[in-house]
């Protein structure tokens, strides 16, 4: 079940448009109301069937290389926070040897995930 801006927006008691500001970062909104915002959109993704069989496949996989020196690291990033998703990305650049992400993309997202991914094209 997917949810819409209307319906984000009607629990947030703002506007559709206020969301639409928040979820394409353009500014004008409170840092209050921006923050509920997310709060709310954090918890509806958390609470999403589709991640949450993401989540448990990727766990079971996990498991099944616990006696090799494999290290894998599994994160869950606010899907509408571009500065927490590039703090992430700097943070694993020198550690991993692979990526799979999913959520967010937007231009500073996608130009740091392709410097990460020209390590492993060399």
């Amino acid at each position: 079940m997917s949810i819409t801006i209307t319906q984000i927006a009607k629990l947030a008691g703002v506007s559709r448009g206020t969301v639409d500001r928040v979820i394409h970062q353009r500014g004008r909104v409170a840092p209050e109301v921006e923050k509920r915002i997310r709060d709310i959109m954090d918890e509806i993704e958390k609470g999403n069937p589709f991640f949450q069989l993401i989540h448990s496949g990727m766990k079971e996989a996990i498991s099944q290389f616990r006696d090799y020196p494999i290290s894998v690291d599994f994160r869950h990033i606010n899907c509408v926070d571009e500065e927490e998703y590039l703090k992430v990305l700097d943070e694993l650049e020198s550690k991993v040897n692979a990526l799979i992400i999913a959520g967010l993309q937007t231009k500073r997202i996608v130009e740091k995930v392709n410097q990460i991914a020209k390590k492993f094209l060399l």
